[in-house]
């Protein structure tokens, strides 16, 4: 890839991120917001009320078991 650094032509190499390893925490949360149909482009108020109708619940049944 080109890119000017500083004024100048140059190429830089990048390497793309590694996947981190996800938590707990995390794998709930996301098994629990694909059960609840949120998604990227959801609009505001049905991400609000999937939050507080949906996630919210499940989120304390989970720390309930735990």
């Amino acid at each position: 890839m080109t890119e000017y650094v500083g004024g100048k032509r140059g190429f830089f190499i990048r390497s793309r991120p590694k996947k981190y390893i996800m938590t707990d925490q995390q794998r709930k949360l996301k098994e629990i917001v694909q059960e609840c149909g949120i998604h990227k482009g959801i609009t505001k108020k049905e991400l609000q009320m999937a939050m507080v109708d949906c996630v919210g619940p499940k989120m304390r049944e989970t720390r309930k078991t735990d």
